[in-house]
């Protein structure tokens, strides 16, 4: 009878001492977080579905060869229109879009340079294997968005929460890379929330946060041309 007392006891403390481990943990993970938490990835989204709907640009020129990413927004009868950052195509050369086996050669659509917004169309031929992407009508401060891209010539995918909406533009945590500028935010939906152009570093050039154009202003853009 002594000997279960016993036992039971020291299950009491061994409990009591793994749930102040707990909080003491928990609030120091607390005191080490000074940003918006990052989101589980994207295991519970069918995130697959924007493979088709971003591309990979390749730009060459006499002097260099660059990449950056695109988002498809739409189609005619003979042409698919690709969305990207005007400073993709700076000093502009000739330009591809790819996507697995598709390989094709790209046009600017005319006068369709906007380095104020940032934004460029591009056409190839038509093709039945990309697909446009929805443009998102809401989104708020703390909505979950996936980043969706090419970087070093691989597609890539990040979770993270909006943290801010100007204006003309949305910050948010999910993080792009080198060769994602023109790549697609979207949201949670997968629905187009806005089209990433740069990201912000502190003083020791360490990631801080995502800058894209917001939905409103592409769709406006795409209007003239579209």
């Amino acid at each position: 009878m002594k000997f279960k007392k016993g036992k039971k006891l020291l299950l009491i403390v061994i409990l009591g001492l793994a749930a102040v481990i707990g909080y003491e943990l928990l609030l120091s993970g607390k005191k080490d977080s000074n940003s918006t938490p990052i989101p589980p990835a994207t295991q519970d989204f069918d995130v697959a579905a924007l493979n088709n709907q971003i591309v990979l640009i390749k730009h060459t020129t006499t002097e260099y060869t660059n990449y950056g990413s695109g988002v498809v927004v739409g189609f005619d009868d003979t042409k698919t229109y690709i969305l990207t950052n005007a400073h993709v195509l700076e000093n502009l050369g000739t330009v591809e879009i790819i996507n697995g086996s598709i390989q094709l050669n790209a046009q600017v659509v005319p006068d369709s340079f906007n380095h104020v917004l940032d934004m460029v169309l591009l056409s190839i031929p038509k093709n039945d294997q990309l697909v446009p992407v929805k443009f998102a009508t809401s989104y708020n401060v703390g909505s979950l968005v996936f980043a969706a891209g090419y970087h070093n010539q691989n597609y890539d995918i990040s979770a993270g929460l909006i943290t801010s909406i100007n204006a003309d533009r949305i910050n948010s945590n999910a993080r792009i890379n080198p060769g994602q500028s023109g790549s697609g935010l979207f949201n949670s939906e997968l629905e187009l929330v806005g089209l990433n152009k740069q990201y912000v570093v502190d003083s020791n050039d360490a990631w801080l946060s995502t800058i894209s154009i917001k939905v409103e202003a592409i769709i406006t853009y795409l209007d003239t041309y579209l």
